[in-house]
């Protein structure tokens, strides 16, 4: 088979199933293909070998911003609480340097994937019309950024909390 007949056309899916007692067949893991070649490439007879997948087809650039404000709302409560002092600043700075390492490491693995002519991340009005695909199914935009928030949004709000008891306090 041609190397055309394997073009990237977006993540290509195939459900297998599992049989139940009662004798239906139902579907029990979607799985995706890893490897993919792109269009282009294959449009013009190279060959170029197979490029992984992206990381994070459905997600758009919008939503690891929206993590790093919540992350960064979380750092400026807590520098804004604690940062007066000597001790509760160190706290603070390797605190702030471990989140960067935790939001800076996907980032770079994000930008050392291949780049795929065309291949471009969806738009936020595009994702949240669309949602997006998981190992499980379909999940909606609003289910999938609260799922992604949850715990982000709560630490901001602890934080921003405790920072105002413990203004009213000194």
């Amino acid at each position: 088979m041609s190397i055309a007949a394997y073009a990237w056309d977006g993540p290509a899916t195939r459900d297998t199933t599992r049989a139940t007692r009662a004798g239906e067949h139902r579907p029990a893991l979607r799985l995706t293909t890893p490897l993919a070649v792109p269009a282009a490439a294959a449009e013009a007879g190279k060959d170029v070998g197979a490029l992984p997948m992206r990381a994070a087809p459905d997600l758009p650039v919008a939503v690891g911003w929206m993590m790093v404000g919540c992350y960064g709302w979380i750092l400026g409560a807590f520098w804004l609480t604690f940062g007066a002092g000597a001790s509760s600043a160190f706290m603070v700075a390797v605190s702030t340097a471990y989140t960067a390492m935790y939001l800076g490491v996907p980032y770079l693995f994000l930008r050392m994937e291949p780049k795929r002519p065309g291949d471009r991340a969806p738009t936020l009005a595009a994702f949240l019309a669309r949602g997006m695909e998981t190992w499980t199914g379909h999940c909606t935009a609003g289910a999938a950024l609260g799922q992604m928030f949850a715990v982000p949004l709560a630490l901001g709000f602890a934080a921003s909390a405790l920072g105002i008891v413990i203004a009213a306090v000194r």
